[in-house]
């Protein structure tokens, strides 16, 4: 056989190869070799039920990155899903798993591993949109837009109620978002986050008196 002729079907063996050793070591959820596994979490801000809550996941998040098998962990803007995804030598997504897992457990979030591939696929399909997703302490942006739902809530509810009046509800608007930034961003810990509403209630309590008088 022509020397030729057997590099070019050596070539085609190659790649037809490739294509089948991909296929068979093809980890769900992954792109360009990365393995990606997907958790359902219940991290939906408490103020504002269309977004996740940056301060209960960024602790997580940091976490879950530290890990030495990890390479990135995002959370969807929805805050129902977190992703991870491994190093560059992880190939086995329950043994990823299982290293993730217990910073799940430790935090007391109730995290539910995805298994089917369809919706795995479905969600991974816009995986790393900037506006969809959040990577590590990227969650501070659902943060600050948190802060400004709840000023605009807290003053137009007051407002709207005619306990104050325009001009006291645009400061006010803008003492509490001010407040609600640095609070936010402050946490550091899961539990810090869900122990800090009854002093922020005292707190915005000390704002509209300030603004409006006891």
């Amino acid at each position: 056989m022509n020397r030729r002729v057997v590099l070019v079907i050596g070539g085609v063996l190659l790649i037809a190869l490739a294509g089948i050793v991909a296929k068979v070591f093809h980890v769900p959820g992954s792109k360009h070799g990365e393995l990606v596994i997907l958790y359902e979490v219940p991290m939906v801000c408490g103020e504002a039920s269309d977004i996740g809550c940056g301060s209960r996941s960024k602790p997580v998040l940091i976490e879950l990155k530290n890990l030495d098998n990890v390479k990135e962990a995002w959370l969807n803007r929805a805050g129902t899903m977190i992703a991870v995804v491994g190093g560059s030598a992880v190939t086995d997504g329950r043994e990823l798993a299982a290293s993730v897992e217990p910073i799940f457990q430790r935090n007391d979030v109730p995290a539910v591993y995805v298994e089917q591939k369809d919706r795995r696929e479905g969600l991974l399909a816009d995986f790393r949109s900037a506006g969809k997703w959040y990577e590590g302490a990227d969650v501070d942006q659902l943060s600050m837009e948190e802060a400004g739902r709840i000023a605009e809530r807290v003053a137009g509810d007051a407002e709207k109620a005619g306990l104050i009046n325009g001009k006291e509800a645009a400061a006010i608007k803008s003492d509490v978002e001010s407040y609600f930034r640095k609070a936010l961003l402050n946490i550091k810990t899961c539990s810090e986050s869900d122990s800090t509403g009854a002093r922020c209630q005292a707190d915005v309590y000390d704002i509209f008196r300030d603004r409006i008088g006891k």
